[in-house]
Order: C-alpha cells, then structure tokens, then sequence
C-alpha cells in the first residue's frame, strides 16, 4: 500500500477568498481519487460533511466522517492531496447561534490530525485577514442572509471571547507548530489569495504564474447596499418578503426566483388598452332611486371623498432610474414640517419626512397614491407611476413598508386597479385591513393587551346587534374562512394580489384578532367536534409564549 506524503488541508476561514481557491484547485488539480498521480483535490460530500459535524460540535458524528474520509483517501496514490472547506474551522459568526471567533478551532484540527496523521504528513493553512475589515465583511454576510443583522456596531458588540487572530490561533499554533501555517489576507490584490495559497503548498506543482489573476475574491457591497439590507432587517415585513428583497439587491442584475409577472401584458399596458376606466376618475356615483333616509348623511360624504384640485407635477418622470431608487434613501426633516397637505409641495415634505431613512422608491409610491387620492391634472402620470413601481420594484417595496401603507396601496388598487382584477384584489384587502385595524384599535381603547388569552370559552355579554350570530371559541370556521377567500381572490392578479398575500403574512406574524383565536383555543383546549382543523391558516400554531 503507498503512504500518502502529504495532505494540505486548507482551513479558510469563512470571507478570506476560499472559494476562489476551491475554484482553483479544481481547474488545475485532478479531482478523480483512483487515477490522480502528482495531485488530488478531494471533492468528495465527506469533506462537507466533517465541516458540518464540526460546527455542529457533534465529536462522535466528526470522528466517524474522518475515519470515513481515511478510508476513502487510502485508495488514492497522489503524492499530494488537498483538501479546502472554511467550515472545518467552525461556524461563521452570526449564523445560528455562533457568537465566538472559531473557540473550537485547535479540537477541530487535532480531530482531523488523529484520523488522518498518521498515514499522511499533514499541514494545515489559515488565511488571516485584517481583524476589522474581516469582521465588517462577516457581518456583510450576514447582512445577506439573516434579517437579525441590523447594525454593524451592535453585530460587533455582541461577539464574545477573543477577537484578535493571534488569541484565536494560538494554540492551534503551539500544538502544530510549522505545520499549521498562517498566510496574509490582501484584499483584491489580482490572484493575491490564490497566489499565496499555492506558493505555500503547491510549490512543486508547475502552474503558470499569469492564471492567478483569473481568480478573484468576491467584491465587498456597496455601501448603499448595506445601508438599504439594514432597512430591510430592521422592517416589520414578513420573512418571506425580507428574504426576497435581500437576494434582489444582492443579484440585482438577475430577476428573484420567488415570483414574476405571470400577466400577459404589463400594468402600463393595460392602462393604454382601458381608456374607459382609466378616465373614470373622480368617482361619480349615481345616488341610488330609494335610499333610506338614516343613510342620506352617509351619502354626503360620498360626493365630498374626492376634491379637485390643480397642483404643480412634482411626480418623478418615468425615465427615471427606479432601480436606483430601491438603493438610495430618502432624505427629510428630522421634525415634522407642518402645514396642510392640500399643497402638494407641503405634501412632499411631509411624505419625506415621513419616509426618511426608507428606500425612496416607498416615497415615491406614496407620492403617487397622494396624487391619486385627488383629482388633478396629473391622474394619469401618478397611475402609470404606480403601476410601473407595483410592477417592477414590488420586492424593496413589500419588504420596507409600513402596514398602514400597504392598505393605502390596496385602496389605490380598489380604486385605480388597471383590471378588473386588480380592482377585485384592492376591495377585498381594503375592507379587509381596515375592518381588522377598527377592531384592533377599540381593543386598545379598551385596554385589552393584543396578545390576551380570552377568559372566557363562550361570549359572556349581550349580543348589541341582533341577528348578527356570535359563536363559541373553537365552534367556527369563519376565521378560517375569511382568510382562505382572501389567499384565493389575491391569486386573481399577480400585481396586486403580492400586496394582499403580504398582508396576510404579517397578519399571521402578528398579535390580531386571529392569533388570539388561536392561542385561546390552544389555552382552553377548545376543539369543538366538527371544528378540530379550522384554526386561521389552516395549521395548528405553535403557542406564543
């Protein structure tokens, strides 16, 4: 049997260029185990999955994947072999519930020197990268994938233990010697990692020098980048919504995965091809023959919702760049501007300073929706704008809003709706979210907490609109129902049905009417026989503590 000589176990860490190095090893290292000669790059899910029980911490689930991978390797007769995986220093900061720089770093590299030491030389390769810039690029990653990062300076205060890389490395260093070798981390310089990796341990294989510079490290974001991931983490948006807006502005030049325009034709288009409704606007609705006198007040109000009025354009042209406008934040005064809203230029104050610190792709939607809540000159600019944003830049806007803004957008939909459908979509969300804010709002009124427990199983006061059942907690379904129908209309329309179906979600995230139900009915153990399945989504919740 031929003793392996070497073994070069590339360490990372995470965010030091270790995947141009595995893209490296790849192109110029042979990956088959059984013909490869000079050099073996083993690609082989063992590697992977050492790296996963390391950071896991499960010893006894590392030590039999490192018996495995022995075995595996003692079937190859390469002179050197390598391996590279950054999880085998452990797990990244921030990910899970890692909170400390790499403090199992020394027992996952001895594990890997009792398995595999004693048939192989092994040297063991850690890049070590600027302290603050490596650690201002892990919470970047971070920043990415996990909506919990928020604010660097409360990322870096949160970790705990060492943080220089001569504490973290020491005593991996003292045990190993010149066998654990620390390299230097430059950023960005051409092939800088690549070069300095195979320097150190691929000196006797001949690779030209001038493919280096075909592999660089990933770029640090923009920091107008960072700034819009911060106001997404930090919003009250649903995950979901959250989630798709990261990998939008992280992959900006390819469309999200999550949904697209399934319509035939745009928004826009739409609006060209209904001219009739598209100039239906103020409302002029017909009072009906035999209106009931206790109503003729209400029907004042009707006639008076919509004022004229002629203000400047002060929308933003089409042409513009409303990509950018999902990076760049609004600007606005700290304190409240004042004033009325009939002026419009009063009205882009205030909506900035309502906005400020908010993708200014939000103002702009709101801007629109002001204009559209007259009747001006403009009618027709503001509905193409609010299309073309609901079409294109609906990911930033959905995962930045404010709920209250969300319904507003429903309103505009119910009102402004290119299609019938949309229209459909708008009207059921309107009264919808606003039944359920009037609702909401009393219960506040009456002191009542929004996440009580009722203490009563059955209604205990007197019906005060007779005729109009009540039920029992547990003997319904028309929780359930409401909902489903709601899912089921927002599926009419992709434009505006995004906006309903994100409503939903952050009802269901939130301390309502419906959650109550729920969590009543899992307090008092009220499954009514017929009812045991009719919780409000359709699930039984977990309970909230």
């Amino acid at each position: 049997m031929f003793v392996l000589r070497n073994l070069h176990v590339h360490l990372g860490p995470h965010k030091t260029g270790s995947t141009s190095i595995q893209a490296f090893l790849r192109d110029h290292v042979s990956t088959d185990i059984l013909t490869a000669r000079d050099a073996l790059y083993v690609t082989d899910p063992l590697v992977k999955q050492l790296g996963t029980a390391l950071q896991a911490k499960d010893w006894d689930a590392a030590s039999a994947v490192a018996k495995d991978l022995q075995d595996l390797l003692l079937l190859a007769n390469a002179r050197e072999v390598f391996i590279s995986s950054e999880d085998l220093s452990g797990g990244l900061v921030g990910r899970g519930r890692v909170r400390r720089v790499y403090p199992r770093l020394f027992e996952n590299v001895k594990l890997i020197d009792d398995a595999l030491g004693d048939i192989f030389e092994c040297t063991y390769y850690f890049f070590v990268r600027d302290e603050d810039d490596w650690l201002r690029s892990v919470y970047n990653q971070n920043l990415k994938h996990r909506a919990s990062a928020t604010d660097f300076d409360k990322f870096a205060n949160g970790i705990r233990g060492h943080r220089s890389w001569p504490s973290v490395l020491r005593k991996a260093q003292d045990r190993f010697g010149d066998r654990f070798v620390a390299l230097p981390y430059t950023r960005y310089t051409e092939g800088s990692v690549v070069q300095r990796f195979a320097d150190a341990a691929m000196p006797r294989l001949l690779v030209k020098k001038d493919t280096y510079s075909m592999y660089q490290e990933n770029k640090a974001p923009d920091p107008q980048i960072v700034q819009a991931l911060e106001v997404v983490n930090k919003s009250y948006a649903s995950v979901y919504a959250k989630r798709n807006a990261r990998k939008y502005l992280t992959t900006p030049s390819q469309k999200s995965a999550d949904e697209g325009i399934a319509t035939s034709t745009s928004a826009s288009e739409d609006l060209a091809q209904n001219e009739e409704h598209a100039g239906d606007w103020p409302p002029n609705p017909v009072r009906p023959n035999h209106l009931a006198d206790e109503l003729s007040a209400l029907w004042d109000r009707t006639e008076l919702r919509v004022r004229s009025q002629e203000p400047p354009n002060l929308l933003p042209d089409l042409s513009t760049d409303f990509k950018q406008a999902c990076i760049d934040l609004t600007e606005g005064e700290e304190a409240f501007p004042g004033g009325g809203r009939h002026d419009m230029h009063q009205q882009d104050r205030i909506l900035r300073h309502r906005f400020r610190g908010l993708p200014l792709v939000c103002f702009y939607n709101a801007f629109a929706i002001s204009y559209l809540r007259r009747s001006t000159p403009h009618t027709q600019h503001a509905k193409r704008l609010f299309c073309h944003l609901w079409e294109n830049e609906y990911r930033i806007m959905l995962a930045t809003l404010p709920t209250r803004w969300l319904i507003s957008v429903l309103q505009t939909f119910m009102e402004h709706g290119t299609s019938e459908a949309q229209r459909h979509v708008g009207t059921a969300g309107f009264f919808f979210s606003n039944t359920m804010k009037a609702y909401e709002a009393e219960r506040g009124l009456e002191g009542h907490p929004a996440d009580n427990i009722y203490a009563h199983t059955e209604p205990s006061t007197k019906n005060g609109f007779p005729g109009l059942d009540r039920f029992a907690l547990g003997n319904t379904d028309l929780m359930l129902n409401l909902l489903a129908q709601l899912l089921e209309a927002s599926a009419r329309d992709d434009v505006s049905g995004r906006v309903l179906r994100e409503l939903l979600l952050r009802t269901r995230a939130a301390n309502t009417l419906f959650s109550r139900m729920d969590q009543s009915r899992i307090h008092h153990k009220a499954d009514k026989k017929g009812f045991e399945n009719c919780w409000s989504f359709f699930e039984e919740p977990d309970r909230r503590k």
